[in-house]
């Protein structure tokens, strides 16, 4: 879930000052993370979990692994990334755009470490990243494309089986198809089609560029290539979507790719 930069700032504000759950003795704070040439400042906020710092430290090193791998680097030079326990026994997450983006992960009292190998939700924050800012419209593509690719980049780890991969798609992807009086995506902004009809785009896009290139690229190829075009989430102004999905890493390639990202979202939208 993506959120603006301003109501990082507010929030950040709020725990310095004790308004949520203030920040943890100096002693429990973490070393920052560097992932290739970037890093990561983690703050962990005060509270009870069933978790040691040690333990999500881990989860959160292997899941920014996991999504540099994926992208060839880590998306963004400089994370703030803040733990903050909550009750119950889930695990949600905000992103927030910005020179330097800062993610909020909640953690639930109650998860476990069992609980904590099977979570996508660091992925799927950390996938926001590689993405720019763009309109409020085009919300479906950011939640889509970490939908999607919060799946294969797990999946490339090793931390996730094929069997898994195509249950969640089973089970999700039906909840983004269009029902009776669906304006596209840019003008029917429901859950299902903000995440799952997001990601259901990014599997044709997928599947479509394959097709084009004769399986030698990939919507995996594309993204790598924006990212490397240095837009990502810490660009300061929204980007056109269609200015975005022109980003690529050679002519001939990219042309072909760049067309049928822009097929897909004409039928979308």
């Amino acid at each position: 879930m993506k959120q603006s930069f301003a109501f990082a700032i507010a929030g950040l504000l709020l725990l310095i000052s004790g308004g949520v759950a203030g920040f943890s003795d100096a002693a429990d704070h973490p070393k920052d993370l560097q992932i290739g040439d970037s890093v990561i400042e983690l703050t962990f906020s005060s509270g009870h979990l069933n978790l040691t710092t040690t333990s999500l430290t881990q989860w959160i090193t292997i899941s920014a692994k996991a999504v540099a791998d994926y992208y060839g680097a880590f998306p963004v030079p400089h994370l703030h990334l803040m733990i903050t326990p909550v009750s119950g026994n889930r695990i949600s997450g905000v992103s927030y755009a910005g020179e330097e983006p800062v993610l909020v992960i909640q953690v639930g009292e109650s998860v476990n470490q069992a609980a904590l190998q099977e979570d996508w939700v660091m992925v799927h924050e950390m996938v926001h990243l590689a993405f720019p800012p763009v309109h409020k419209r085009h919300h479906w593509i950011e939640e889509g494309l970490a939908t999607y690719t919060r799946t294969l980049g797990t999946y490339n780890a090793g931390l996730l089986s094929v069997d898994k991969v195509w249950l969640w798609w089973v089970n999700g992807l039906p909840n983004g198809l269009p029902e009776a009086a669906d304006r596209g995506l840019d003008h029917t902004p429901t859950w299902g089609r903000t995440y799952w009809g997001g990601a259901l785009f990014c599997l044709l896009a997928d599947m479509e560029i394959r097709r084009l290139t004769e399986n030698r690229f990939a919507l995996h190829d594309a993204l790598k290539g924006i990212v490397a075009a240095g837009k990502n989430m810490a660009t300061k102004t929204l980007s056109p979507l269609s200015e975005v999905l022109a980003h690529r890493r050679s002519g001939h390639r990219g042309n072909r790719i760049n067309r049928s990202l822009r097929a897909n979202e004409r039928r979308s939208g």
